[in-house]
């Protein structure tokens, strides 16, 4: 989802002539809602805080042999193109802001490795600020008349991503036969979730009946699909039909879930909702045992 806002809609503070330092006593905490003429009276440049103009900042660096250009590249590799969104260019060489909506974010993580850092709590220097020279220009996402910009949402890879939600232990292939025997207490990178549908009579039931789920019953689908890397969208889309529903409360379900470590198992959701589960087989080859 994106949006589109007036640099004006976002509040802004002075910092001090050619440097990143706040030029206020309070630095972000005095940002006010105001047009930037009205904060570059002798050559002040022009702080812009994240989080609380509900904005988060992927900071791509190139300077002193860093390479964030190309590791972003093998992230969109990984894990999705990123969408068309505010970008800025900053004073070093070749390294920009990509300015997106923190919706979703929760805690998010300081980097993305030595080249790529995030910026929540805090802010990064905006258009027209200037240091030793060099300016911040907004180079993309931004109209003619340089008065409306794009700010998009994540994708949902990435905010797993950025929230630290992703885990660097060994991949694991998916066995369909039996969908809560085989997930482990890693993050299963190789899973076609159709087939896990397929072999679930509890995760047929949350598809057919998302819109009527009890949290209990919305938790274990939840615990059964969070760890297959990209399954935050399916997740989110299902949830989504319930009148209720929360982007954010449903990521940190999604967390939640990650934190524990393991989805739960067949016995325990055929146990907890044996009306649902009563006739898969594979709850059945479970009791033989």
């Amino acid at each position: 989802m994106t949006k589109i806002c007036k640099l004006t809609d976002f509040a802004y503070f002075r910092c001090r002539k050619n440097s990143k330092i706040p030029a206020t006593q309070n630095g972000y905490h005095d940002a006010k809602v105001c047009n930037l003429s009205e904060l570059q009276v002798n050559d002040y440049n022009v702080g812009l805080p994240m989080r609380p103009n509900g904005l988060i900042a992927i900071d791509v660096d190139e300077k002193n042999g860093k390479t964030g250009i190309q590791d972003l590249k093998h992230l969109e590799e990984q894990y999705g193109k990123l969408p068309l969104t505010l970008k800025q260019k900053s004073c070093n060489n070749g390294g920009y802001h990509l300015i997106f909506s923190d919706e979703g974010i929760v805690k998010p993580r300081g980097n993305l490795g030595n080249s790529i850092d995030i910026r929540w709590n805090g802010y990064i220097l905006s258009e027209p600020s200037v240091i030793d020279g060099k300016p911040y220009k907004f180079v993309d996402g931004i109209d003619e008349a340089r008065k409306f910009v794009t700010i998009a949402r994540l994708p949902y890879e990435w905010i797993s991503l950025i929230n630290g939600n992703n885990s660097s232990e060994p991949e694991s292939k998916c066995n369909y036969n039996n969908v809560a025997k085989v997930f482990k207490p890693f993050i299963i990178q190789h899973c076609e979730l159709e087939k896990v549908f397929e072999n679930c009579r509890f995760l047929q039931f949350c598809k057919n009946e998302s819109q009527h789920l009890s949290e209990p019953q919305w938790f274990s689908m939840i615990s059964l699909l969070a760890p297959v890397i990209g399954s935050e969208k399916i997740i989110h889309e299902l949830s989504s039909t319930y009148p209720k529903y929360s982007f954010k409360e449903t990521e940190l379900k999604i967390q939640r879930a990650k934190r524990f470590g393991k989805p739960q198992t067949c016995r325990y959701i055929s146990t907890n909702f044996p009306e649902i589960c009563g006739e898969c087989s594979s709850n059945k080859n479970k009791r033989r045992k």
